[in-house]
């Protein structure tokens, strides 16, 4: 699926990540289970609990459809309610999936970013890659 992504670039994550978050309190860890016998997992996010904010940071699915999109996002808008998160004022819920965060009623910001490189090899490469996506386009 993440070949397939043209909204947002996704890549590979390391193996400890996971097991790395649930070291810090500021970390938990949802996972959704198929109903089936026996469960299986089918998509999990790692989210970020701020001062006042509560973040999904990391999605993942096991296949790509839009209701299983939802449920991970409604689930996510659920869990930032709970009482152990009253301290959230908001929920930001990221880039991609637009149309399922629009149902929850988020609203879009927009956000540009930029990077400083020393290296021009890079930047030349860069260039010619978005040079060929927007031709693509």
């Amino acid at each position: 699926m993440r070949e397939r992504s043209l909204e947002i670039n996704s890549f590979e994550l390391p193996g400890t990540l996971l097991r790395e978050m649930l070291d810090h309190d500021c970390w938990e860890l949802m996972v959704m289970r198929s109903t089936p016998t026996p469960p299986t997992p089918v998509a999990f996010g790692a989210h970020f609990i701020g001062a006042h904010h509560y973040a999904p940071m990391i999605i993942g699915l096991t296949t790509s459809t839009s209701a299983l999109t939802t449920a991970i996002d409604r689930r996510s808008v659920k869990r930032s309610c709970a009482p152990a998160h009253i301290t959230s004022d908001r929920i930001l819920l990221g880039m991609g999936a637009s149309l399922e965060k629009h149902r929850f009623g988020a609203s879009v910001e927009h956000r540009c970013a930029y990077a400083q490189s020393g290296e021009h090899y890079s930047q030349e490469v860069l260039a010619g890659i978005a040079a060929e996506s927007l031709a693509a386009a």
